[in-house]
C-alpha cells in the first residue's frame, strides 16, 4: 500500500523525505523532528553517539557493555515522559489528539522496556520492535503536532537525542556480537584494536568539527550582536 502523497503548492520544490515502513505501510517522519534531525549539530550527535558506542562496546566487558543498552533505554523513557509532561499542559490541542500522542508514547516506552537481549539476532529483532515503535510515535506527531514552542523545542530534541543513542547503542552492541563469532582469542583482540584505532580517528574529526561549527556561530552571533542592540535602541526610542 503506498501512502497518500500530498500536493505541495506552485514553485515548491519536492523534497526527499525519510520514511518507515511499517506492515508495508510507508510512514513519513514528523517535519518538526526531521528539522531536527536534519541540523547539523543533531547529526555531529548522532555520529559522536555511534562511535562512542562502538568504542564502549569494544573496551567494556558484555556485562558492562549491556548496562549502555540499559541505561540508553531508561534515557530515552525519561524524555518520553518529558515529552508527556508537555502535552498535556498544551491547551490548543484537543483531548482526543492528547490521547494518541499519549497511547503512540506508552507504547514506545513498552517496547523499550521489552527483554534485554545479548546475542546478534536478538538484538536485531529489539532494535526492529524499538524501531517501528519510533515510527508510530513520530508519525503520530507528525499528524498532530504542527509547531513547538521553545520548552516543546527542548524536549523534542532530548527525544532526538535519545533515541538515536539508543539506536547507535543497538548497532554497536549488534557489531559486537559478530565480531565475536566471527574472530575468536588473539585474532578478536586484533581486530578490536584495529577499530579502536579507526574510532580515534573519526572521533578527533568530529571533535574538530564541533570546534568548529561552534566558533563560526559565535562570530556569527558577535557580527549581529551591534545590529540587534541598534534596532533594539530605535524600538525602545518609539515608546519613549
Amino acid at each position: 500500500m503506498r501512502a497518500t502523497s500530498r500536493k505541495l503548492p506552485t514553485g515548491t520544490a519536492r523534497k526527499k523525505s525519510k520514511q518507515f515502513r511499517i506492515k508495508g505501510i510507508a510512514m513519513p517522519e514528523s517535519k518538526l523532528i526531521s528539522e531536527i534531525r536534519s541540523s547539523i549539530d543533531a547529526k555531529l550527535r548522532a555520529l559522536q553517539a555511534k562511535t562512542e558506542a562502538l568504542g564502549a562496546q569494544l573496551k567494556l566487558t558484555e556485562e558492562k557493555a549491556a548496562e549502555r543498552v540499559e541505561h540508553q533505554k531508561q534515557a530515552l523513557r525519561d524524555a518520553l515522559d518529558g515529552l508527556k509532561t508537555w502535552i498535556e499542559r498544551q491547551r490548543e490541542l484537543a483531548d482526543a489528539q492528547k490521547q494518541k500522542l499519549r497511547t503512540a508514547i506508552d507504547e514506545l516506552k513498552l517496547q523499550v522496556a521489552l527483554g534485554k537481549a545479548e546475542a546478534s539476532d536478538a538484538l536485531e529483532m529489539q532494535r526492529k520492535r524499538i524501531s517501528d515503535g519510533v515510527a508510530r510515535f513520530e508519525n503520530e506527531c507528525g499528524t498532530i503536532l504542527h509547531q513547538l514552542d521553545a520548552a516543546g523545542q527542548g524536549m523534542m530534541r532530548k527525544y532526538v537525542e535519545t533515541s538515536d543513542a539508543l539506536d547507535a547503542e543497538f548497532e554497536a552492541a549488534i557489531l559486537r556480537a559478530k565480531e565475536e563469532v566471527a574472530h575468536r582469542g588473539v585474532a578478536l583482540d586484533e581486530r578490536k584494536r584495529e577499530l579502536n584505532k579507526k574510532l580515534d580517528q573519526l572521533k578527533l574529526q568530529i571533535a574538530e568539527k564541533r570546534k568548529e561549527l561552534t566558533e563560526k556561530w559565535d562570530r556569527f552571533q558577535a557580527d549581529l550582536k551591534p545590529g540587534l542592540e541598534q534596532i533594539a535602541k530605535a524600538v525602545k526610542g518609539l515608546f519613549a
